[in-house]
């Protein structure tokens, strides 16, 4: 029989570089992000080497499969913010609305500026 020793949400904060807080990995056991997190009362015990689940990956919803937003503006230099505004334009061949955010194919090119 193992036994897991269970440590507190500041403790297992502390152990990743940079350091996260206490409420940051409280957050992360309400999204059900680290596996084995039980609240027993009031705090949340987190076994000693739990991992975080689900960071840093885009799920592929969309039919193309292809870019965020964020990874287009990215991809050729520019903000999001304008990624934003030319997609809710139009203006992105072959870019799709989807209930999960945009799905842009991976080789669409960025619109020509009209002065905008």
């Amino acid at each position: 029989m193992v036994v897991q020793k269970l440590i507190t949400p500041a403790q297992f904060g502390a152990k990743f570089d940079p350091p996260k807080s206490a409420n940051h990995i409280k957050r992360l056991c309400r999204e059900e992000r680290i596996k084995g997190a039980v609240r027993p009362g009031h705090e949340w015990l987190i076994p000693e080497r739990a991992r975080v689940v689900g960071k840093g990956k885009r799920l592929e919803y969309g039919e193309v499969k292809g870019l965020s937003a964020i990874q287009f503006a990215r991809l050729h230099g520019r903000t999001h913010q304008r990624a934003y505004q030319l997609l809710n334009k139009g203006r992105v061949e072959g870019a799709k609305k989807t209930k999960h955010g945009w799905d842009i194919p991976k080789d669409a090119p960025w619109p020509a500026d009209d002065g905008l």
